[in-house]
């Protein structure tokens, strides 16, 4: 009986070896409010951009209320569709994007158009702000009602 050899492995040609910049593009993208991670798979969701991905790149999706960061592979690109598959997704939460913590009964929440705004419970009681300035906002309220 003859023992196998082990099939010699080859090496790479200097041809498929070249800088990731050039052979793929990476890309970032802000999906719009209330735009879970799972819908930017959809190929449709591409059509206004595919003319510019190609098999290969790499899209970073980063929420508009930091809630995820994602990034997606493309597979395929053409007409009004682009194939991805998910590669990671980090869910954010606020604990993390706060700079101190919201005290029970509070919350600071991304509320789309109306930007940034401080609650407690379901009443609204600032609106409009970026992040920092609700916290600051929030952190100057509780000072005052103290």
């Amino acid at each position: 009986m003859t023992q196998l050899e082990p099939k010699r492995l080859e090496q790479i040609h200097p041809t498929k070896f070249a800088q990731s910049e050039v052979v793929r593009n990476q890309w970032a993208v802000t999906p719009e409010f209330d735009t879970p991670a799972e819908a930017l798979l959809d190929p449709a969701y591409w059509a206004h951009v595919s003319a510019k991905l190609r098999r290969g790149d790499v899209i970073t999706a980063m929420a508009v209320d930091d809630s995820y960061f994602a990034e997606y592979l493309v597979l395929e690109a053409g007409k009004l569709f682009a194939k991805v598959v998910l590669i990671r997704k980090v869910e954010i939460t606020a604990k993390q994007i706060f700079n101190a913590d919201v005290p029970a009964g509070f919350e600071i929440k991304f509320r789309g158009p109306k930007k940034w705004s401080v609650l407690r419970g379901k009443d609204v009681l600032a609106e409009g702000f970026d992040r920092s300035k609700a916290e600051s906002w929030l952190k100057d309220h509780l000072r005052t009602a103290a």
